[in-house]
């Protein structure tokens, strides 16, 4: 799923900024699709080929990957939240609420989704969490690059801001509350098959 998500986001991002943005500011959707593809697909793809490449390497490795993705992200992300930081605090709490909404809103509609086509408690926790957690350091890295205006990038930080706040919410609560797992119904054996195995068990 997060594979799926991330290759959408490279094309997704850009048309939708044109679509919804560009009725604002002027938007270079070419330019975006551009970043998107160095800073996304471009590194996806030299890490699928390096696992190829060096299984036992990348399985020694692995384990640290996640607190160097950690590391790495940080200083992006407090980069962006420095240089924002007066904007964010003089927009008052209307921009905090509405950020926050989003996020929420945008869980909720994922986890609603998924029960509706079917899927069980765990799918729909993990649509959930991956709706709601989009990457908002690469919304404020692409605003940063693309627009001059500061008003496009300071959703873009304010949800840096909340997303790691929701997201441990969200599992903290789901963690105190496990998804039930239904008890597989044993088919039924014909009247035969159970007078033969009652006379096995019977003393």
């Amino acid at each position: 799923m997060t594979i799926t998500t991330t290759i959408g986001a490279v094309v997704c991002t850009p048309l939708v900024a044109e679509v919804f943005v560009g009725a604002f500011v002027p938007v270079d959707s070419i330019g975006m699709l551009r970043s998107a593809v160095e800073m996304v697909l471009l590194p996806l793809i030299g890490g699928v080929v390096t696992r190829a490449a060096l299984p036992l390497t990348i399985s020694k490795v692995e384990p640290l990957i996640p607190n160097l993705g950690l590391g790495t992200a940080l200083p992006l992300l407090g980069g962006v939240l420095a240089g924002n930081a007066s904007a964010i605090l003089s927009a008052g709490v209307t921009l905090h609420i509405a950020t926050l909404s989003f996020n929420v809103a945008a869980g909720l509609i994922g986890y609603y989704f998924a029960a509706v086509t079917g899927s069980d408690e765990r799918v729909r926790r993990t649509v959930a969490i991956e709706v709601a957690m989009k990457n908002n350091v690469f919304a404020c890295i692409l605003a940063a690059a693309h627009f001059d205006s500061q008003d496009v990038q300071i959703p873009a930080a304010t949800a840096c801001i909340w997303c790691p706040i929701i997201a441990a919410a969200m599992a903290a609560y789901w963690k105190l509350n496990p998804p039930c797992v239904p008890t597989p119904k044993l088919p039924s054996l014909p009247t035969d098959q159970r007078r033969a195995l009652y006379r096995l068990v019977s003393p």
